[in-house]
């Protein structure tokens, strides 16, 4: 899959130490997987599975321009919220590395992914105190659904 200056690709286990440098980095673990870093081997594990589930609906992020690992998009089914047409319900989760945010990118790479996926219905839950992916959500087509003092969800429009 292509964007304008994103390409969207299977992992690589050549993407371990640059997945590794954003699974291993707090400032971005702290808003997804409960704020837990990961081990080089639980980064290396999620890129062989991965690698071996051709249907998984994970990719690497690569900007086009360079040739860099940009970081991870990806929707898998929902199992967490009670949303109408369950079976047709994927949750969105993106890494970006730090130095690659704020370029527009996570914009780009969601509404590739809202695109390219448009018969799904597509969430993306966000901790509140995540205010750049709840910036990023503001230039995506959504309806928050839900919120508390914790999180926030958004269905996602192509």
């Amino acid at each position: 899959m292509m964007s304008l200056n994103l390409k969207l690709r299977k992992f690589k286990l050549s993407d371990l130490d640059d997945f590794y440098a954003i699974t291993s980095n707090i400032n971005i673990m702290k808003y997804i997987a409960g704020g837990v870093v990961w081990s080089k081997e639980k980064t290396e594990g999620f890129i062989r599975w991965n690698m071996n589930h051709p249907d998984d609906l994970n990719f690497a992020i690569i900007e086009r321009k360079t040739g860099d690992f940009v970081g991870m998009i990806g929707i898998k089914k929902n199992k967490i919220f009670d949303v109408p047409n369950p079976d047709n319900a994927y949750l969105l989760t993106i890494f970006l590395a730090e130095n690659k945010q704020g370029k527009r990118y996570g914009t780009e790479v969601v509404q590739t992914i809202i695109c390219k996926y448009r018969d799904y219905d597509i969430y993306a839950s966000i901790l509140n105190n995540n205010i750049p992916s709840i910036m990023l959500f503001k230039h995506i087509q959504n309806r928050e659904i839900f919120r508390d003092t914790r999180v926030r969800v958004y269905r996602l429009y192509a």
